[in-house]
This record gives structure tokens, sequence and C-alpha cells, in this order.
């Protein structure tokens, strides 16, 4: 929430640009004007109106000095210019020296409204004094910001003394002298309150507010009836040139309940002592070459999100814990990456560490060759908590995982090198011909050096592909469009890897494929599921369609895409080249109001649609709003969801959301309510939970909820 950044920029800044527009000003009023010609001075008085470009000032009085570019307006002022207005009792603006002052001034710039007893400055620099600054109305109920004195320096900080928090108009609540340097850490706050027969009657609150120009400070802190205290300290430091940045986020109660707090993910009940510790960094150097990022978060069990922070949970539901430093030229990438495990309720392959180096794509010579490669050196071992495991279907040249291990595994070492050579060849007719080979090495070592393993493997390959595109004039007035292109792109890809068909002697698979209703990867360099490669041919014919839409001079909007990729395969094992899937891909975006998103794993030899995943949002403006979602791999998931909001008046709206898993025939989620508005400012929802199949929430449930509508 860039709380301060836009009360000062978007609305103090923006009230000031009004007077700065100095181009064939026009002078008129009731009264005849009076001008001075030893001093250029024009005075209108009555109805006096100043209109300079797209700037309109009115006041009952106007001085304005040809000869200095000043201008004086008193009484009554208003200035409105680019949806702006501005009311002060008193304007100046100097255009010579590009400065103004506004006193007794009120100003819109929604959703703010501003008001206060001065400020001034230039379009750089505004200092303010006595403000008080409202959100969407200045209503007696609204939270208002008010600040005794500060100064806003463009693109460089905000200073901010005597700062008072009104929530409840006369309640006020002192917060710390603000100095915010822009680009360095935001205003972040988050409240709501709330009643669940899980949780009782609770109020949670995260928040992080920049005290220095380097430093946000803030904390969490919840109240649960029936479980206690969450608290936890928050905080952002980012160095003075913004290159390095750390966060920490902690939250730590002690859980009073005893019959919820239950069992985590290996079944081991669940301690009083709970919380968690998530901790980031990110540097880079001057230039960028050097990057670094780390991410670790670790969490006293694995329900202690999905109790106090479900929004967060069900964004990720497996915390990570890794560290990679990069430095990149012009011809090379080197990286350092490791990764470790902090939470004992996850499957999970650590990496301590893992080198790579990888040589960008570049020609060799004059020969038109072009020469790609990368190695990698990489110390690991598995840890497998054995909580159970989806076997999702085969993906081409990948077979399944082996079940793994039970618990951690010991120590493997694996060095692997890839180079491919590529060589673009333009053909008659626009056909464009790209020829590649490669070869990859892999060497699976157990931690004393002893070999368990080593493989070579060989690639050839071709993709042959021609594009066309043809124009269309229509009169789509409605959806701005007067010029339609359709570009098509039909293509043949063909790869082969070939190597010895014996399986490895591995203990554990590090890299095991990872399943996706989309066209997988062909070339050997991108492979990563080393373990489990099969060997073999792999042809794929496509065709690309992507229509562009726009005014006839700027057809640049993506209106459509729909690809269609055949995928045929042959193995050691089958011997001849058999039809694996038909994959489907569509993104549709007519308006923007609406946008459709479909992927589909088709099987055309057993008529089957082993995946496919979809969504669709409609909505209009701000009076309803309505999204669809499913998703199906055949055993493994098939789940449908809707939600959507409709607004039955100028402060009351309908809210529902449900999803349902076909599998285990359960509506696992569902939410229906209202929402009342208090002046733009406050919102309570009212809300009926229903829950099938979630061992941690009630079945059943009414929630009250207060938000306080964020800035």
């Amino acid at each position: 929430m860039k709380l301060f950044q836009i009360i000062i920029v978007s609305a103090l800044v923006s009230g000031a640009t009004v007077l700065c527009a100095q181009q064939g000003p026009e002078l008129s009023a009731d009264s005849p004007i009076a001008y001075s010609e030893e001093t250029g001075l024009l005075i209108a008085a009555g109805n006096a109106v100043f209109v300079d470009e797209n700037t309109i000032v009115e006041a009952d009085l106007i001085r304005y000095n040809r000869n200095t570019e000043a201008v004086e307006a008193l009484g009554n002022v208003t200035v409105t210019r680019e949806g702006v207005r501005l009311l002060a009792e008193r304007v100046t603006y100097d255009a010579k020296t590009r400065s103004f002052e506004a006193l007794d001034f009120r100003v819109g710039y929604p959703p703010l409204f501003i008001e206060g007893q001065s400020f001034s400055g230039t379009q750089s620099t505004v200092n303010f004094a006595d403000i008080s600054v409202f959100f969407r109305e200045p209503v007696q109920s609204a939270p208002r910001i008010r600040v005794k004195s500060g100064q806003w320096v463009e693109d460089t900080y905000l200073k901010a003394e005597g700062i008072r928090l009104n929530v409840f108009g006369g309640l006020g609540l002192p917060l710390p002298n603000l100095t915010y340097a822009f680009g360095q850490p935001d205003v972040d706050i988050e409240a709501s309150l709330g009643y669940t027969n899980f949780l009782g009657l609770y109020a949670q609150s995260a928040w992080l507010v920049p005290t220095t120009t380097e430093w946000a400070l803030g904390g969490n802190l919840d109240l649960y009836s029936k479980r206690g205290i969450l608290i936890g300290p928050r905080l952002n430091w980012t160095g003075a040139d913004g290159r390095i940045r750390l966060g920490l986020d902690t939250g730590w109660i002690h859980d009073h309940s005893f019959e919820e707090r239950g069992v985590d993910a290996l079944g081991q009940r669940i301690e009083q002592d709970r919380g968690f510790v998530k901790v980031t960094i990110d540097a880079a150097s001057a230039d960028a070459a050097v990057q670094f990022k780390s991410r670790g978060e670790w969490l006293s069990d694995s329900e202690v999100l999905r109790d106090f922070r479900e929004n967060r949970y069900l964004r990720d539901s497996q915390p990570d814990g890794f560290a990679e430093l990069t430095w990149q030229t012009d011809r090379f990438i080197i990286s350092a990456f490791g990764r470790s495990r902090l939470n004992n309720g996850y499957a999970f392959i650590e990496k301590l560490p893992s080198l790579q180096a990888e040589w960008l794509p570049r020609q060799i010579a004059s020969t038109g060759l072009v020469l790609q490669a990368r190695a990698s050196a990489t110390r690991y071992r598995q840890y497998d908590p054995a909580i159970g495991q989806f076997l999702f279907p085969e993906t081409p040249f990948y077979q399944p995982a082996s079940a793994g291990i039970s618990g951690l595994s010991r120590f493997l070492n694996r060095l692997d090198a890839v180079a491919t050579v590529t060589r673009p060849v333009l053909l008659p007719q626009g056909l464009q011909l790209i020829l590649r080979s490669g070869a990859r090495w892999t060497r699976w070592d157990e931690e004393n050096g002893e070999v368990i393993d080593q493989r070579w493997i060989g690639e050839l390959g071709w993709d042959l592909r021609q594009s066309r595109s043809r124009s269309y004039t229509v009169d789509w007035e409605a959806l701005d469009i007067e010029r339609l292109v359709h570009r098509s792109t039909l293509q043949i890809q063909h790869r082969y890897h070939r190597w010895d068909a014996a399986a490895l002697d591995l203990p554990i698979s590090m890299d095991a494929s990872s399943y996706r209703p989309y066209a997988p990867l062909m070339d050997l360099a991108d492979l990563e599921a080393l373990d489990t490669l099969r060997a073999g041919h792999h042809v794929r014919l496509g065709w690309e369609n992507t229509l562009l839409s726009g005014p006839a001079d700027a057809v640049s909007r993506r209106l459509m895409s729909l690809h269609f990729y055949q995928d045929f395969v042959e193995t050691h094992s089958s011997g001849s080249l058999d039809s694996d899937a038909l994959y489907t891909a569509l993104q549709f975006q007519p308006a923007e109001w609406v946008s459709i998103a479909w992927n589909l794993k088709f099987l055309p030899e057993a008529f089957q649609t082993e995946a496919s995943w979809f969504t669709a949002r409609i909505r209009s403006a701000d009076l309803w709003d309505l999204r669809l979602q499913t998703e199906f791999v055949e055993g493994a998931i098939q789940q449908y969801g809707i939600q959507g909001t409709y607004r039955i008046g100028e402060n009351i709206g309908l809210l529902a959301a449900a999803q349902y898993d076909a599998r285990i025939g359960a509506w696992t989620r569902q939410r229906y309510g209202f929402s009342r508005r208090f002046g733009n400012v406050w919102e309570l929802e009212l809300y009926l939970s229903l829950t099938d199949a979630d061992e941690r929430q009630d079945k059943a449930s009414v929630g009250l909820r207060v938000n306080w509508l964020s800035f």
C-alpha cells in the first residue's frame, strides 16, 4: 500500500500541476479588465476566468502580469485541469521561477480528497502544512490522515511530521514521523475482524511503516478468543541505492486450543507453541550483472499458516528455502544455487550446492553455426516424509519416477554437461529450417567419489516452419477495432535422442518430470528430468494462430491466440512412431471485461481427454464479476470452481464462491453472503461458509468481517 506516495504525488502535486501551463492565456470577467501598459498588469474582477491550455482558473479577482508571467487569484478560487479540481482562498503562480502557493485549500484527486492550510513550492518540491487526507469522501465516518508539516521532493523522498491517523473521525492515533524515500519500503497495512467456531472471535493485523529512508518497521498482531495472541515483528530494510533489500515476517502464538490443534501432515500432535519465520534477501550490483536472491521460511508445523494465515497458505502451501548467486555477462551466466530443508512435513530435494556455468548462444566465426553450452555440478540428497504421492500420467520422453525413499537419503553428486549447435537456413517460399545437433554427458557419484552410473546422450533434430499473415478491415466500434491481422505459422519439429537403453542404477531420482497439460519441451538442453529420460524419436506438428486487433494505424493488441500441437513418440520399448497427444492452447480477450484461457491434452488413439485447464472471467465495471475455473487430470484431479460478486445497490453487494471436487464427490469450499459499505470507507461482510472435506475447518459457520477499504 503506497499510502503516502499516493497522497502527496497523486494529490498535492497534481493540484499544483494545474497551475503550470503557460501558452496563450485568456482572461475575462464580468467587469471591464483593467490594464497597465507600464507594468503589464491585468486585473479582472467579478467572476474572473483565466484560461491557459487545458487549465481554467476562476476567482472573484485575478491579477495577471504579462511581463513577469505571474498569476494571483483571490477569493473563491477554483482551478480545474485534467480531472483535478482545486479550491482555495488564494492561489499564486510565478511562471519564471515555476513556483506556486495555495492557502486554505481543498483538492480532489479520486479517490483522495485533501484539505489544509497551505502548500507551496515547485513541480519538483512541495512544502505543505496542516493537511488532512480523506479516502473517497470527506465524511465524518471516513478515516483521515492528518499531517502537521512536511516536504515532498520529486523522485527522491517524502518527509512528514506530526502524523495522526483518525480512524473514527475524532479518535486520533499518533504515528511516528515519516522519512520515506521513493522506491524504498512502502506503507503496508492489513486488518480484519471476524468470527469462526474454529478460531473464535478474532482480530488480525499486519503492518509495515517506513520510519527512515532505509527502514520499514511493523509487526503481526492477532487476537483469538479460542487460541490466544499471535505476535511477531516485521521489517524491511533497503539500502540507500536500492540494490539490497532485506525482509523479515514472523509470528508466534501459544495455542490454548487442545481439540482443534489436531495433528500435522506427518500425523504428529501439534504442540502449543506455534509460529512462522520468513526471511527474504535480494541484492544486485550497480549494473545488475551480479544478483543474489534468498528465501527461507520456517514453520513450527505444517498447519500453522493454514490456521492463521489462510490466504498465504492457499498461495503457497509448501514453503521453500534457497539461496542463489548469479553473475551474467553478454556471453555467459555463472550461478551457485543452494536449497536446504527447513521443515519436515514436505518432500524435498536438498541441493548443497549446485554450481552451473552457461555459455549463451553465439555464432561460431562466420559459419552461421550457433553454439550454446552448459555445465553443472550438484551435491544433493532427497527427503521424503512418506505421506503419500500422486502418480500423474507420463509425459513424452519421461517415465514416472520411482516411489523414492522414506526419510532422508544419503548425499549423491551429479556432473552434467550439454552442448548444442544450431544452423538456421532460409528456404524459398518463406520457409525457415533450423538444423540442430547436440550431446549431453551425465555422471552420478557416491559422496566418497565412487561412480554409480554415467550416460552419454546424442541429439539430432530440425525445425521447419512457415509463417503467413493477412489483414482485414472491420468496423467494430464498440470494441474500438478497425483492423485485424491474422498470423499463422505451420511447423514440423523432430528430435532424436540416442543412448544406451539400459536402465540407470540410481538409488534415488533427483529430477522427476513435472506434469502440465502443455506441449512439453523437446530440446535436449532444456530437459531437466535427467534421471527419468527415455530415448527415441519425438515429432511435433504445430499450427499456431494469433489474431491482433486495434485501430487502423496501431494494430498491436492480441485479441486471440489458438495453437495446436500433435506429438508422435517412438521409444526403444515401442519400436514404432506412435501418436502421443494433441495439445490445444487458447487465449481469448476480445475486450477488457472478458478473458478466456484453455489448455487441453487429448489422446487421439484412446479418444480421451487426459488433462484440461480452463479459466474464464466476465465483468461489468464494478457492477458484477464472474469467474469460472476447471482443472482436470485423469486419475488425479477433477475440480470445478465458480466465484462472483454482484452489486444490487450503491453500497450493498452479493458474493458467492464454491469449489467442487468430483473425485471425492464433495463441495470442498463454499461461501455465500452480502457486503455493505459505509461512506465508501468501511465494508461489512456477513457470510455463510460450508466445508465438506477439510478437517481443520467447521462444516458450517457464519462469519462477520469488517474491512477498512485499503488506500
